[in-house]
């Protein structure tokens, strides 16, 4: 029997279970500093327009993915991060450069 992904499972069937990890992690961030439910937050949710996280938020966020990851996320790199999938991927590449 054929097994399928229900529609907002992240990642993929065969996807790389690290970028899971990062996501779900990132996920718990979300919801502990915006107050969301988790089924809520997917990859596809843009930071500011959908989840309505403030620069401060924001910022408070990164900071615990740093913390969380011991990665380096420089303030050039968060300009460009527009969607939950964004963030998790580029931690999840740093991440793989410390290896």
């Amino acid at each position: 029997m054929e097994s399928k992904s229900r529609s907002g499972d992240f990642p993929p069937s065969g996807s790389n279970g690290g970028n899971f990890m990062v996501f779900e992690k990132l996920r718990d961030i979300i919801v502990d500093h915006l107050q969301l439910k988790r089924e809520d937050i997917k990859p596809e949710c843009r930071v500011v327009e959908d989840l309505n996280a403030d620069s401060l938020d924001i910022v408070e966020m990164i900071m615990d993915l740093e913390d969380e990851f011991g990665v380096s996320i420089p303030d050039e790199a968060v300009a460009e991060l527009k969607t939950v999938g964004d963030i998790s991927s580029f931690v999840e590449k740093e991440i793989a450069k410390k290896k």
